[in-house]
């Protein structure tokens, strides 16, 4: 098995804009399209008057939760981020789209152990469209993001570690 990982808050804003995509024309979610990101993120911690209605689930820390199968209503701590990570460690080879370098060496090594043909135009069309996609780590909307996806962040951390571990593997030698 493989798997991709993607920085929690370009994650976060990719949600954004696919919800915002996905309200138009829809009354659920109509209040979605005039938010900004930081209306959004802001909204997400549950700060201001706009924190309520159909959006209000806050959704955090996606990875975590997932991986170690911790329900949105349970407290996380840092051994779910150790579980989290293991899991990947022990049953994924882990791909990284911190960057088109990053990704290109992911998918050199997904066509490596799997004996995969074919170019590299698949992992780029993963990769954002500009460089105007990135939110940048002094903005407001970063911290709100980053502070909503706190354990998150730190697993982000800890796999990139694991990503550059596995690379050293001697399968992965010479690519």
């Amino acid at each position: 098995m493989f798997t991709f990982i993607t920085h929690p808050v370009d994650r976060a804003a990719a949600l954004y804009e696919e919800l915002k995509l996905s309200a138009e024309g829809q009354t659920l979610n109509a209040d979605l399209i005039s938010m900004t990101l930081l209306d959004y993120a802001n909204h997400r911690l549950g700060n201001g008057a706009s924190a309520k209605g159909p959006l209000s689930l806050k959704e955090n820390n996606f990875v975590v939760r997932s991986l170690a199968q911790v329900p949105m209503d349970v407290p996380l701590h840092g051994g779910h981020v150790a579980h989290a990570e293991q899991v990947l460690k022990k049953f994924a080879l882990i791909g990284s789209l911190h960057d088109e370098e990053t990704a290109l060496t992911s998918w050199k090594r997904i066509q490596k152990l799997y004996g995969w043909r074919g170019d590299e135009s698949c992992i780029k069309s993963l990769l954002p469209k500009s460089s105007e996609t990135k939110i940048a780590e002094d903005s407001e909307e970063y911290k709100l993001l980053a502070e909503l996806n706190e354990y998150d962040m730190v697993f982000y951390d800890g796999v990139q570690k694991n990503f550059d571990d596995q690379g050293r593997l001697k399968i992965f030698q010479n690519l």
